[in-house]
């Protein structure tokens, strides 16, 4: 009997898993060899071993004037605030640079409110069978009439059925936000209100996942803030999001809150993405400014099964980056989390630190 060498027979079985390296100094491409057009929105793998599904919004060929990221207020008025954004869908088997492939558009011009459209987030709810699409529509102009269209599909690549967009929430001009399924299969939004003090807070859905149950946890964190995740990990709850910045170029700090349930009460931690710094940030007044680690304003938290173990993959998008000025080529920025205990014992987040690549290793 022929005897394989224990390397060669656990790489031929798969067990020491395939390196996947990703690149924040080059941009994402797809199967096409194009810069990948995809931005703030979320990255899920399924099922296990599958294709890992990038649901997000893509701008189009405008140019972002230099300075400001709210273009409205200068520069080209329509780069970032088009009625005309795609709602896009991409599949990747193991999140590399050139294995993007287009699915299609998930939510298609003709059938969604004419609206702005920002931040989608796709989540599956195991009580209807259905994956639920909800994204922030702010109509032409006025960010203090946002609010959220919800809609279904029986399959992960669509296309969704709108099937709310007059939803009430429990605070006025829903913002940027996130979608978690808790373990029950209960489904919450985590979300910021523009109008008022752009405060973040936690709300419980309908058990259809396309209304609220007017279950809120009250404002909590810091003010005037955005770009929110929610994820649980060993148990715990973790919310982070950091300050307003509005496509800007500077990038946003992580603030890290935790909670044992989805509703809290929410306790402030840390901030992981901040250098303190004498130099002016915009978004800031304190004498003292944080000055963001990543250059980059939070998108999503991915779940990635490693050799190692689940890993999480902080994502962001780093506005105004593109040599060539396309919004739609402005560059990612990811990293994985690494963790800590705090004094009471919660594993925390530990700072981020800049990273030109890393490496996965996928099973």
């Amino acid at each position: 009997m022929v005897l394989i060498p224990l390397m060669l027979a656990l790489a031929i079985c798969g067990c020491l898993g395939t390196d996947v390296t990703i690149s924040n100094v080059q941009p994402r491409l797809d199967d096409k060899n194009n810069i990948l057009r995809v931005h703030d929105g979320n990255i899920v793998q399924w099922t296990t071993g599958g294709d890992y599904y990038w649901y997000g919004m893509s701008y189009g060929d405008c140019k972002e004037p230099d300075g400001s990221g709210c273009s409205h207020k200068g520069g080209d008025p329509n780069c970032g605030f088009l009625n005309t954004h795609n709602v896009s869908i991409f599949k990747s088997p193991d999140l590399s640079s050139g294995s993007w492939s287009y699915v299609g558009e998930a939510l298609p011009i003709g059938k969604r409110p004419s609206a702005i459209y920002y931040r989608p987030k796709v989540r599956y709810n195991p009580k209807t069978q259905q994956y639920v699409l909800w994204v922030n529509a702010v109509p032409e102009g006025n960010f203090g009439g946002s609010f959220y269209v919800a809609a279904t599909s029986p399959t992960v690549e669509g296309p969704f059925t709108v099937m709310n967009s007059n939803m009430t929430m429990a605070h006025a001009a829903p913002g940027d936000f996130d979608l978690f399924v808790d373990d029950d299969g209960t489904g919450y939004l985590i979300y910021t209100s523009v109008t008022e003090g752009h405060n973040i807070s936690v709300e419980q859905l309908a058990p259809d996942m396309l209304s609220s149950a007017k279950k809120n946890s009250g404002f909590f964190g810091a003010t005037f803030v955005e770009a929110p995740v929610m994820f649980k990990r060993q148990g715990v709850y973790y919310a982070m999001f950091g300050h307003c910045c509005c496509f800007c170029s500077e990038g946003s700090d992580i603030g890290v809150y935790t909670a044992s349930s989805p509703l809290g009460p929410w306790t402030t931690q840390q901030d992981i993405g901040c250098q303190v710094s004498d130099a002016a940030v915009p978004w800031q007044q304190e004498p003292q400014a944080c000055v963001s680690l990543t250059q980059a304003q939070q998108n999503c938290i991915v779940e990635v099964a490693t050799t190692n173990g689940v890993e999480y993959l902080w994502t962001g998008d780093r506005w105004q980056s593109a040599p060539d000025k396309i919004k739609d080529h402005d560059f990612q920025y990811w990293s994985p989390l690494t963790w800590s205990a705090s004094q009471d014992g919660i594993p925390l987040p530990q700072q981020l630190h800049h990273l030109d690549n890393f490496t996965l290793s996928l099973p």
